[in-house]
């Protein structure tokens, strides 16, 4: 009797398990946007160059080897984690490292590795060196960081949708960390390039444009908050551009109460509660210099596994 009750425990555990389970929406069949969605028009010659890396050749090689792999996958959503790879890979174009958030971008990503000599060549051509994809273990806090970081950089360069939040995941939920803000405000063009950015990039003038964006931001909330002005309790949603502004604000003047405070700001494609389990993970690393929680900036990890280039390459 108390093995049947034991048997019948497990089975219910099971069937609520399977109940219980979140569901993953598939992608919308949305057309892929132009240019990858960059709003920045300086970065048009990356964007470009990004894309020519690619031959259609390349392209159909990948999506069968995906698609192979994964069979339930349709043909709209290898377009649109292709698309989200090609925007990482932008990234990882300008800086040291860059968090991975999408196991299934992450999966189009070991496939290309296999690809040994045209992956080798892809990297030489765009990174000036090969791009390299390794295991990293973070705890909870510094993964909170990384993920902040990375959000800040994707919507500094692309519009996100809705299948880009069921893609990367939730987007805005965590105050940038005290130490990149008090690095990209005290520290110089040259210190800050050789700290976050990749420093035999080619795309100096775009990494140029971004510290001095960011800068110009940090004076601005200082100077918002200063002379307290009310006017950001009077409105609910802004402009894509002002959700940098946004974000900074409040990882300066609200970091404990951060998600609450920029939820009535974002667009509604930002504000969408889907999210995708991380599988990899890296970041540029930060000054040594202390802060507020003891964290490193320079570590990573996220729950589950994770993988990137690690702190300090370059």
């Amino acid at each position: 009797m108390l093995y049947l009750f034991i048997i019948l425990f497990i089975i219910m555990i099971l069937v609520f398990a399977k109940f219980l389970k979140p569901t993953v929406k598939p992608l919308k069949e949305l057309p892929i946007p132009n240019n990858l969605g960059l709003v920045q028009p300086i970065a048009h010659s990356l964007v470009h160059q990004v894309e020519n890396s690619f031959t259609e050749s390349d392209k159909r090689q990948l999506r069968n080897r995906v698609l192979k792999e994964h069979p339930k996958w349709k043909d709209h959503e290898f377009d649109w984690l292709f698309m989200e790879l090609k925007r990482y890979f932008f990234l990882c174009s300008l800086f040291k490292t860059v968090p991975m958030y999408s196991s299934k971008v992450d999966a189009l990503w070991h496939e290309m590795i296999l690809f040994t000599q045209k992956y080798a060549d892809f990297c030489q051509q765009l990174f000036g060196q090969y791009l390299h994809h390794t295991p990293n273990i973070g705890g909870n806090q510094s993964a909170h960081n990384e993920r902040a970081f990375f959000d800040f950089l994707y919507l500094s360069y692309f519009q996100p949708s809705e299948n880009s939040v069921k893609i990367w995941g939730s987007f805005m939920r965590k105050p940038l960390h005290p130490q990149i803000i008090a690095d990209f405000k005290a520290l110089s063009e040259k210190e800050l390039l050789m700290t976050y950015f990749r420093t035999h990039s080619k795309w100096k003038n775009i990494q140029l444009e971004l510290i001095q964006s960011i800068k110009e931001n940090i004076k601005l909330a200082t100077d918002f908050h200063e002379n307290q002005d009310k006017s950001l309790q009077s409105k609910s949603v802004f402009p894509h551009q002002s959700i940098l502004f946004i974000s900074i604000y409040f990882s300066m003047y609200d970091y404990d109460n951060f998600e609450e405070a920029v939820s009535s700001y974002l667009p509604e494609e930002i504000a969408k509660n889907s999210f995708i389990s991380s599988s990899c993970s890296g970041f540029a690393c930060a000054s040594d210099a202390s802060s507020p929680s003891n964290d490193s900036s320079c570590s990573s990890g996220d729950s589950g596994g994770s993988c990137g280039g690690g702190c300090g390459s370059s």
